[in-house]
């Protein structure tokens, strides 16, 4: 080392950290390999978001910012995105109030999906919101798909007709809480899927339960696809569902809706977002050609 002069020291050094570099890599990899999977999942359940592009008068600068996002911070934003959308589907059966399953709010005009076990075509309906608010409804329309449709009418003046067990804990927490009835009642919309594409192995959120108000956390299992296209038919997943989760949403971490859930007769997958939208466009073409 004494014969060495500053430059042949300054490449030695390069030459040491080039080499201890390589080696920190491959035992990383190797204790990767080793690790349990538990502690792999959570290592990889990161996303990397690129956001921001700064423009400067004088140039432009494009400047690249690593954002890390927890899965469960994703998941909480997603339910926050659609928890006003799930409703509640009351029957009303001889005089009574009867909890018949959850839905989606499908348009601000007031179109709710569901899965069609869930309704009857001559039966009334109350469909209660997550502010409390209860609306008459109406059976529009079903599908062979499992889709139905129910069509709000007006907001219910008389709260006393619909006396379920859904109204009255969704009463008692408004009180605690010290929320007042609201004198504007609103529907808001889901945001479904901008495309239509499903990934197996992508992670998905269900949204169900009597309130529309548990979340479950998956992946999408299989998909089964129409005969010649690349458009799904069939949605699988690992998530367990309650009968009560039927008709409640399927979401991306983006908080889309990509698929309507369906539990029946032991079985349990997903129509797709495609299917919902495709039959809304159709009512709409339908209104339209009634009106002109």
């Amino acid at each position: 080392m004494e014969e060495l002069n500053k430059t042949q020291i300054v490449l030695l050094t390069l030459l040491v950290s080039f080499v201890t570099s390589i080696a920190t890599g491959i035992t990383t990899v190797t204790l990767m390999d080793q690790a349990p999977p538990a502690v792999v999942q959570t290592l990889n359940r990161v996303v990397e978001k690129t956001i921001e592009t700064v423009v400067q008068p004088a140039s432009v600068v494009t400047k690249e910012v690593k954002v890390l996002v927890k899965e469960e911070d994703l998941v909480a934003n997603a339910f926050d995105k659609n928890s006003a959308s799930v409703v509640v589907i009351n029957s009303l059966e001889k005089g009574e109030s009867v909890f018949a399953g959850i839905g989606i709010v499908a348009s601000s005009d007031g179109m709710i999906v569901t899965d069609k076990n869930n309704i009857t075509m001559d039966g009334e309906y109350v469909i209660r919101t997550r502010d409390g608010v209860g609306w008459n409804a109406s059976v529009s329309t079903t599908t062979d798909s499992g889709l139905a449709l129910l069509k709000v009418i007006d907001v219910l003046k008389d709260d006393k007709k619909d006396d379920s067990d859904s109204k009255k804990i969704m009463d008692s927490v408004k009180g605690a809480v010290g929320i007042e009835e609201s004198s504007k009642a609103s529907l808001y919309p889901v945001s479904f899927s901008r495309n239509n594409t499903v990934k197996t192995g992508q992670t998905i959120i269900s949204m169900g339960g009597e309130m529309g108000d548990e979340v479950l956390v998956g992946i999408v299992s299989k998909i089964f696809f129409t005969e010649s296209s690349s458009v799904a038919e069939t949605i699988y997943t690992n998530i367990l569902l309650s009968k009560a989760s039927s008709g409640g949403p399927l979401l991306n971490t983006d908080g889309e809706v990509v698929g309507m859930n369906i539990v029946s007769k032991g079985d349990q997958y997903a129509i797709p977002a495609s299917y919902i939208k495709a039959l809304l466009n159709l009512k709409v073409s339908t209104a339209n050609t009634i009106d002109g």
